[in-house]
Order: structure tokens, then C-alpha cells, then sequence
């Protein structure tokens, strides 16, 4: 299996798209929309590979990796093109590595904005132009 990480709060969803967001009660904070503009980017790359599967990098998925799913169900990615979500909050080269031990992965990428803690991985990761 081929795999892309995508990071969603800063790839999916970019600072200018979530700023709109900040103003909202906290507890409606977790069901902020995907920017479509971004999405509509990833359906391309996923018609372009239609053999990859996309594995989200997330601190939603400390809410649930439900959320996280049917977040990106909602949005129109389809869910046979979901292969996972890796929690996004510290030490996030060791928790890829951690899901890529656990499973029988072909290659992959990780797409993020925040290449702080993903230095031992840094060959593998592409930094979106936004």
C-alpha cells in the first residue's frame, strides 16, 4: 500500500480558512468544515493516484477518530481512500513511525506545514505552498 499523510489544520485547512472559525463557542470548534477549496485539491490528487491511501496527521484524533472520518466523508473524500489517522500532537515522527511499524506500507509522504517534529522523517515530507 502507498500512503500520504496530510496534515488537515494547516494543509486541509489553512490559518486564513480557520480564522473565520475562532470566533465560534468552543464546543462548535470540533465541527469546523474542511476548506473546499483544499479538498477540491486532494480529489484531484486522489483521481491522479488512485492507488494511495490518505492517512490523516490530526490532534482531532485525541476527539475521535470518527470525527476526524466523518469530517472528511462529509467533505467528499471517499472512504475507501481512507487508510487511517495518526495523532498530531507531540513527537509526531514517532507517531508515524509507530503506525508504519504496524503495517505492510509499499511508500509514503507526508503532506504538512509544520515541519518541526518531523525532522528524522524530513526526506519524506513535502511543505504545501498556500
Amino acid at each position: 500500500m502507498k500512503v500520504v499523510f496530510i496534515n488537515i489544520d494547516g494543509v486541509l485547512n489553512n490559518t486564513t480558512y480557520l480564522e473565520k472559525f475562532y470566533s465560534l463557542p468552543e464546543s462548535e470548534q470540533n465541527n469546523i468544515p474542511l476548506c473546499s477549496k483544499n479538498i477540491s485539491h486532494l480529489k484531484d490528487i486522489l483521481v491522479k493516484l488512485p492507488n494511495i491511501k490518505l492517512v490523516f496527521l490530526s490532534f482531532w484524533c485525541l476527539v475521535g477518530e470518527t470525527l476526524v472520518y466523518s469530517n472528511i466523508i462529509n467533505a467528499g473524500i471517499p472512504k475507501d481512500r481512507i487508510g487511517g489517522a495518526v495523532r498530531a500532537l507531540q513527537e509526531k515522527d514517532k507517531e508515524i513511525q509507530n503506525w508504519l511499524s504496524k503495517r505492510e506500507i509499499e511508500d509514503y509522504i507526508i503532506i504538512d506545514d509544520d515541519m518541526q517534529e518531523l525532522e528524522s522523517l524530513k526526506d519524506k515530507c513535502v511543505i504545501p505552498l498556500m
